[in-house]
């Protein structure tokens, strides 16, 4: 057997702007003051054809509370507003890549000609805001930390000055509450996860059970049928994504965001705290030897000689883990693999281990890796105490938390986590296995695909 994943997961938001624009028109007064209009923070995007309409200072800026269209009976006046497509992938924790551009009332794209530049008005240390095209309006912004991206942003200032339709635009506006997405709306059968700001993971909705076909082809979050096997790497990321733009297969730090979260709940151990006994490690004992259906009613997490789901069984083999919203999400660890987006970038540049208990090429208890983290560091693999306080570092497969198998240097790549039916106690929430390559195709390794806010 053979698991791993390659992550990067985009995450794309369109953003509003707060902004003001000039519209120079052959009828209008040359000498006239250019009139100046500021959408607040939080108006939506079509609030602009009503703001553009109504004359404001800037001084006094104009808050629009009617998200309707303006009526017909208002003077007809362009409208065009300034937005921005973060392009940014999840792992960029200290910069933002930016895609603008112009769009008119319909919130359909202008042709534009002319110049973009950008600028940060009071800029706190170590931040810049770097124009990459200044005629495409491609931009990157850069912080110092993380934690300077909401106040920075805010700061942060973009322009288009040019000609749209024959006319003479500037429009200017404010980079408001950057990262702060419209709230987060699961589809049927996605459950909604917290994000981990230690993996620059946001907010995500991901399947509750492991992807299923569809009658139509595509993957489906269903309790009948089998999972979906057989399938590598490239063909479950064009199936998931085929499912919409915000949609994507699991990353790797999308998975140790989510098994991080269940580990840290009490109802997810044995004892029913945290660290009494171990985390149930799903359908992994090989009775019955298939890969099973799950069940519509949670309570029914258990399977025992047949795949007719059952309410007792022993705790390990539970196949559900709850979530803090009290959901229950199916199949993280047995039953099948789940194979991830993420391959390293080097496969011969491994984690492993110094001691001579670490097998090179088989299953190691996770304690044992020390060594080989330029690609992959240790806590993309399992929490380390500094940084989660629940956690013990000298928990091993005695916890339920699943083993590691680096396969042979040079080969491989792919992160694969969790377990199937067959793996027994080295499966559970941070089982890794490295030792596959991104295009195997095998009857034991599945997926499932998760969704971000949608693109307004």
């Amino acid at each position: 057997m053979n698991p791993a994943p390659l992550a990067l997961f985009q995450v794309s938001a369109i953003l509003c702007l707060a902004f003001t624009m000039a519209c120079n028109r052959s009828n209008m007064d040359k000498q006239a003051e250019p009139r100046k209009y500021k959408l607040e923070s939080g108006s939506n995007s079509s609030d602009v054809a009503a703001a553009e309409k109504v004359d404001a200072t800037a001084s006094e800026p104009l808050t629009i509370q009617d998200k309707d269209r303006p009526s017909e009976d208002l003077p007809s006046v362009p409208g065009y507003y300034l937005y921005c497509v973060n392009t940014t992938p999840p792992v960029a924790a200290s910069s933002l890549s930016l895609d603008c551009g112009v769009r008119d009332a319909d919130k359909r794209p202008t042709v534009e000609t002319g110049l973009w530049s950008g600028a940060f008005e009071e800029a706190l240390a170590g931040e810049s805001l770097i124009t990459q095209d200044d005629k495409k309006g491609i931009f990157e912004v850069k912080f110092s930390a993380p934690s300077l991206i909401r106040a920075g942003t805010k700061r942060a200032r973009i322009t288009f000055k040019g000609t749209i339709a024959g006319q003479n635009v500037e429009l200017s506006g404010y980079l408001s509450d950057l990262l702060s997405p419209p709230q987060l709306t699961c589809a049927p059968g996605y459950l909604q996860v917290p994000g981990d700001p230690l993996y620059a993971v946001s907010d995500f909705c991901v399947m509750k059970y492991e992807a299923r076909k569809g009658g139509d082809g595509s993957p489906a979050t269903a309790p009948t049928l089998v999972p979906w096997v057989s399938i590598n790497r490239a063909d479950a990321l064009t199936a998931c994504r085929s499912l919409g733009i915000n949609y994507d297969l699991i990353s790797n730090d999308v998975w140790m965001t989510l098994a991080t979260l269940v580990a840290s709940r009490g109802s997810n151990w044995s004892s029913g705290t945290v660290g009494g006994g171990l985390l149930n490690r799903g359908h992994t004992d090989n009775n019955p030897s298939l890969h099973c259906e799950a069940s519509a009613n949670d309570a029914l997490a258990y399977v025992e000689t047949t795949c007719t789901p059952i309410s007792a069984g022993l705790f390990d083999q539970r196949r559900t883990h709850q979530l803090p919203s009290g959901e229950s999400i199916w199949d993280l660890s047995g039953n099948v693999y789940d194979m991830t987006s993420t391959v390293l970038s080097s496969n011969s540049a491994k984690p492993s281990g110094t001691s001579a208990a670490f097998l090179q090429t088989d299953w190691n208890e996770l304690p044992l890796i020390d060594t080989g983290f330029s690609v992959l560091p240790l806590n993309r693999l399992r929490p380390i105490k500094a940084e989660k306080p629940f956690w013990n570092d000298t928990w091993t497969s005695a916890q339920g938390i699943g083993m590691y198998n680096p396969g042979t240097q040079g080969t491989g790549g792919l992160i694969i986590r969790g377990g199937d039916v067959v793996l027994g106690a080295y499966a559970g929430l941070f089982m890794t296995s490295l030792s596959d390559p991104p295009t195997v195709a095998v009857p034991y390794i599945g997926f499932r695909c998760i969704s971000h806010e949608s693109i307004p």
